[in-house]
C-alpha cells in the first residue's frame, strides 16, 4: 500500500471582496392609459437613494409611446445618475413589472455600466403598448402600473480579509491502483489460497472466491457437486503454462504480459472460460499482428472461438491481400481441413 507523508505543507489564501450595495425600487403609476402622446412625453419618478450617506441618487425615466417616433408603440424606460461624482459609478439593474398578484416579471437585464451624472441607460423598446394594456397578461389592474427596479452599486471599496493558513492535502489516493496492487501480492504471495490449477508438472496456488467472482464457469466447477469441489487441486487441460499464467493474472488484476506472443491460445482460455474483457484484448492483439503467413490460421480460430468480428477482419484482409495468399492457401488446404468451415469464399 502507497504510504502518506507525514510532512504536510502550507497553502496561504486570502479573499478581497468588492463592496456592493443593491436596493429595490417600486414606482406606482395610476391612471397609466391617461398618459397620451399629445399630453405626455416624458415621466420622471422621484429620485430614490442609496449609500449610507445617500450618496447615490437615481431616478426613472419613463417614455409611455417611445422616446423616438421609431418607438412609439412601446414603453421606453431608462435609469438615470441624479447625483453628482467625482469618479464613474459602477451598476448594474433589472426592470420588472410587478403583476396585481404580487409576482414579478423581469423584462430585462441591463449588464454592469458606468455612469456620470445626469447619464441615462435603459431600453427603447422595453415592452409592447398593446401587449402591457392586454387584460390578458395581467400586468395591470385598475389602469395601475407598477414598474420595479433593482439596482446595485460597486461603491469602490475593498474588503480584504486576513491571510490564512491552509493544510495542503496529500494527492489523492489511487484506490484502484492500490486494489490491483494488493491483488497482484495477494497473487504472487498466495496468502489463503485454497485450490491449485495444475497443467503439466506445474501447479499454481490461487483462491476459489475469487475465480468464481471473475468466471462464470469457474463458480460453477466449484459450486457444483464436482469433484474439484471436494479436491485442492483442479487439473487444467488444453491450456499451456504460460497462457494458463496469464489467464490467471488477468483473473486477479485485469492485466496481461506480452499478450502479443501467446494471444491466439490466451483467447482459446478466454473462450473456455467465459472471459469476454480478456477474449477481446486477445481479438485486438491478433488483429494488429496480422500477416498474410498467419491470417488463414486466425481465421481458423477466429471461427472456432465464435470471435465474429475478428473473423470479419481476417477476411477483409485476405481480400485486400489475394494475390499473395494464394500460395499460402493451397499449403493449407492441404494441411488443414477446417477452413471449408470458416467461412472463407
Amino acid at each position: 500500500m502507497s504510504n502518506i507523508s507525514d510532512t504536510v505543507s502550507k497553502k496561504l489564501s486570502s479573499l478581497t471582496q468588492v463592496e456592493v450595495i443593491r436596493t429595490s425600487y417600486i414606482w406606482t403609476i395610476h391612471n397609466f392609459s391617461f398618459l397620451s402622446v399629445e399630453s405626455t412625453k416624458k415621466v420622471k419618478s422621484s429620485v430614490f437613494t442609496m449609500g449610507a450617506n445617500k450618496e447615490y441618487q437615481w431616478r426613472l425615466r419613463m417614455y409611455p409611446h417611445g422616446c423616438d417616433e421609431e418607438d412609439s408603440n412601446h414603453l421606453s424606460l431608462f435609469l438615470q445618475l441624479v447625483s453628482p461624482t467625482d469618479t464613474p459609478v459602477s451598476a448594474k439593474f433589472d426592470f420588472s413589472i410587478i403583476k396585481p398578484d404580487g409576482q414579478k416579471h423581469t423584462l430585462a437585464s441591463h449588464k454592469i455600466r458606468s455612469y456620470t451624472q445626469w447619464k441615462s441607460l435603459g431600453y427603447h423598446e422595453l415592452i409592447e403598448r398593446s401587449h402591457l394594456l392586454d387584460e390578458r397578461t395581467g400586468y395591470m389592474s385598475d389602469d395601475t402600473l407598477k414598474v420595479s427596479c433593482d439596482v446595485s452599486v460597486a461603491t469602490g471599496n475593498m474588503v480584504n480579509q486576513p491571510s490564512l493558513e491552509e493544510p495542503e492535502l496529500p494527492e489523492p489516493i489511487d484506490a484502484e491502483l492500490n486494489l490491483l496492487r494488493d491483488l497482484d501480492n495477494m497473487l504472487s504471495n498466495k496468502i489463503y489460497a485454497d485450490v491449485g490449477l495444475l497443467v503439466g508438472d506445474d501447479r499454481f496456488e490461487v483462491h476459489k472466491a475469487l475465480l468464481s467472482a471473475r468466471s462464470r464457469v469457474f463458480a460453477a466447477m466449484f459450486e457444483h457437486d464436482m469433484k474439484e469441489k471436494q479436491q485442492s487441486e483442479v487439473r487444467i487441460l488444453d491450456i499451456e503454462k504460460e497462457v494458463l499464467e496469464e489467464l490467471i493474472r488477468f483473473l486477479y488484476t485485469g492485466r496481461v504480459k506480452e499478450i502479443d506472443t501467446i494471444a491466439p491460445g490466451l483467447l482459446a482460455a478466454a473462450d473456455k472460460y467465459a472471459l469476454n474483457d480478456l477474449k477481446l484484448m486477445c481479438e485486438r492483439s491478433i488483429f494488429s499482428n496480422l500477416t498474410v503467413d498467419n491470417v488463414l490460421n486466425t481465421l481458423v480460430i477466429a471461427d472456432r472461438h465464435n470471435s465474429l468480428t475478428l473473423k470479419q477482419q481476417a477476411i477483409e484482409f485476405m481480400k485486400a491481400n489475394a494475390p499473395r495468399l494464394m500460395d499460402n492457401l493451397a499449403n493449407f488446404l492441404l494441411s488443414s481441413g477446417e477452413c471449408a468451415a470458416c467461412g472463407c469464399k
